[in-house]
């Protein structure tokens, strides 16, 4: 048996919609936590068929694995963890014993996660964490979970305390990681739009649901900048890496690290971040989905 996802077609023949965060309906939360609950238990196998997406997702675990290496880290926290794999497979990579938690809403990923023995906790990543203040050593957003911090009408502000707890919940020279998709090499205004886009699970080549709605939002690098400084990490260090998760046509073209900044937030503007951001839109035309991998690590 073989799962996969299909793409329904949108308006104009595309795969998916690019509205503003304004545009995005109301209980649009609900409705995807319903899409996930119908494909949770084929959600690795259908995930992992989109061979651009594993070889990013692969990519960023490693990373992840290679911090939490160097810098001892041993408490670690993924907010909306899904099934709990990419925990799992961070574990391995690490090859040590990690105290690993992760966050959901949706119950039937709950439940996948703690069939791979991956401790989950429900919460609304919308809501400040649970965690007491400082003791955590890393925290992680992956595959855009920091998208669905999303409010058609307060979305920046609910992103901004969504940064604060994290960053109060994290140990002294902690880390947070948010791996999102990136919108800077698109013409847009400075703020990243939202994809709407439908998915059909497929098993064996033959649907087992109708069109399943979702909405994600995608970022640009000086709207992330303004967020940071806006919930108060310009004493951070702060290390923007980009990875390609897949081109027009859907094909993997890299997953290496095309370039690295390490600036405060407020210097978003500099030549440096401006040389990045033509190397992006010279290299790489409007259609290619970019992870733009931010990392934020919390003084003594």
């Amino acid at each position: 048996m073989t799962a996969k996802f299909e793409y329904a077609q949108m308006k104009d023949g595309n795969t998916e919609d690019l509205i503003t965060e304004s545009e995005v309906p109301d209980g649009w939360n609900e409705i995807v936590i319903g899409s996930y609950s119908q494909i949770g238990s084929h959600y690795k196998e259908a995930s992992e068929a989109e061979p651009g997406n594993l070889a990013c997702n692969l990519a960023v675990d490693d990373l992840v694995a290679e911090l939490i290496r160097k810098r001892g880290f041993s408490e670690i926290l993924e907010i909306g963890t899904g099934d709990g794999n990419r925990l799992l497979n961070i574990r391995q990579n690490v090859g040590r014993s990690l105290h690993m938690q992760g966050t959901e809403l949706d119950d039937a990923l709950i439940a996948a996660a703690q069939r791979n023995s991956v401790e989950a906790i429900k919460h609304d990543m919308r809501q400040p964490l649970p965690h007491p203040e400082g003791t955590l050593d890393l925290i992680l957003y992956l595959n855009n979970a920091f998208s669905f911090v999303m409010d058609r009408n307060n979305g920046k502000q609910m992103r901004v305390e969504a940064l604060k707890s994290a960053y109060k919940a994290l140990k002294p020279k902690g880390m947070l990681v948010l791996d999102l998709l990136s919108q800077d090499n698109e013409h847009y205004d400075r703020s990243g739009r939202v994809s709407h886009f439908e998915r059909i699970l497929l098993i064996d080549d033959k649907p087992q649901t109708g069109p399943l709605p979702f909405w994600s939002k995608k970022f640009r690098l000086r709207e992330v900048g303004q967020l940071l400084a806006a919930a108060g990490l310009s004493n951070c260090k702060i290390s923007i890496k980009y990875m390609v998760r897949r081109d027009y046509n859907g094909n993997t073209t890299d997953t290496s690290r095309s370039g690295t900044i390490v600036h405060q937030p407020e210097k978003f503007e500099g030549p440096e971040v401006e040389a990045l951001l033509a190397h992006i839109a010279e290299r790489y035309r409007a259609g290619t989905d970019y992870r733009m991998i931010v990392t934020v690590e919390k003084p003594k």
